[in-house]
């Protein structure tokens, strides 16, 4: 019988498949491109190595700027789908929300545009205390590194569904307003 998981855990293992998907979609990537290519021009390589730099030690400092889990890349880019998940699914509901009550008449603009700070601060304040108030994300990579492939493969699906889910959501929710 699997431990019962709580909220943290499961929006930090949401934002872990997140960072982890963008770093691998990176590295499958890096390998196709143009800068890499130039890079492995001959005159480029002999001007790098006079100059005391080579083609590796690039592709290292690359690889790096994205694997950083405190503020490489693919953190910034799953801070931003976490930062996303309830913001979109916040705004989908709230189109649900006139949809339903309101005659199916498009609403005012201003009807839209305040409830977006409200849902950015309430996406921000979510966020904060479940990952990045003292770096709980941190202290959760490290365990969830420590876990078997199957495992990751298993919430990295569920991952990508919670991600999905909100967007289709939105998407939807615009559908039915036309």
């Amino acid at each position: 019988m699997e431990k019962i998981m709580t909220i943290e855990t499961i929006w930090n293992i949401i934002y872990y498949c997140a960072y982890k998907i963008d770093y691998k979609l990176h590295m499958a990537l890096r390998k196709i491109s143009p800068i890499r290519f130039i890079l492995r021009i001959p005159a480029v390589n002999r001007l790098l190595l006079r100059r005391g730099g080579a083609v590796e030690m690039i592709d290292e400092a690359v690889s790096n700027t994205f694997k950083d889990p405190r503020s490489g890349m693919s953190t910034i880019f799953a801070s931003i789908v976490m930062q996303g998940i309830p913001f979109i699914l916040l705004f989908g509901l709230h189109d649900f929300y006139f949809l339903i009550f309101n005659n199916s008449q498009m609403p005012a603009f201003e009807i839209y545009i305040y409830p977006l700070f409200v849902y950015g601060i309430i996406s921000g304040c979510i966020n904060y205390f479940l990952l990045y108030r003292k770096d709980k994300y941190l202290k959760y990579f490290k365990k969830f590194d420590k876990q078997p492939r199957s495992w990751k493969v298993k919430w990295a699906c569920i991952s990508f569904g919670v991600i999905l889910f909100p967007i289709l959501l939105l998407i939807g929710s615009f559908i039915a307003m036309r």
